[in-house]
């Protein structure tokens, strides 16, 4: 009988996800690379849960309805994505769960951003 983490690594990460954005990263004006932010349906590796977010590495590659990151990790989008553009800054947020439209609602409030602890 194989190892259960042995196993995981042989599975091909194909995680499906829905509510997608692909975040177009942005750092003095220019672009400088995008990720894709949402929220999972399944996960055959059993890395995250139905209904988790997830912010991804850097997007390698998109063709169709599949995208593979910079680490080798290919997702599944189901229905339309969106696309948000994100500061350089704001990515920290995106990572921790934040979503796209709340890191818009923070934008407008820098206040709030202030008191977030990023240690």
């Amino acid at each position: 009988m194989l190892d259960k983490d042995v196993l995981k690594a042989k599975i091909k990460m194909q995680t499906t996800v829905r509510d997608w954005y692909i975040i177009k990263i942005f750092d003095n004006n220019a672009r400088v690379g995008q990720l894709l932010w949402g929220f999972i349906v399944d996960d055959p590796t059993g890395r995250f849960s139905p209904g988790d977010y997830v912010c991804t590495s850097s997007i390698e590659e998109i063709s169709k309805n599949v995208i593979i990151t910079a680490k080798g990790s290919q997702y599944i989008t189901e229905g339309t994505g969106k696309e948000f553009k994100a500061l350089f800054s704001e990515i920290e947020l995106l990572r921790r769960g934040y979503s796209p439209s709340q890191v818009t609602r923070l934008r407008n409030n820098t206040d709030i951003i202030k008191t977030i602890d990023f240690s």
